[in-house]
């Protein structure tokens, strides 16, 4: 195996399993703090800012995922690496 096959079946690993691995915590964290807010602890002020934490970090989370799944896609691109 070369280098090249190496990197390349490694990207490939992270591309359909690690990254959609992610994007599914982001959107159970992102639900969870909807649900808090929301549901759960309707009534209490303080504790819903839980909630709106977690729709936060699911968010930023999202966001995070979404910019390394992009980076990863232009240095394959930039270095003419195909997955």
């Amino acid at each position: 195996m070369t280098f090249k096959e190496f990197v390349t079946s490694l990207i490939n690993f992270f591309d359909t399993s690690v990254i959609p691995l992610l994007f599914a915590i982001m959107f159970f964290i992102f639900l969870w703090g909807i649900f808090q807010y929301f549901f759960i602890k309707r009534e209490d002020p303080a504790a819903r800012s839980e909630g709106a934490q977690f729709m936060l970090w699911g968010i930023i989370g999202f966001a995070v995922v979404i910019s390394m799944w992009g980076l990863v896609r232009l240095l394959l691109g930039s270095f003419g690496i195909g997955v």
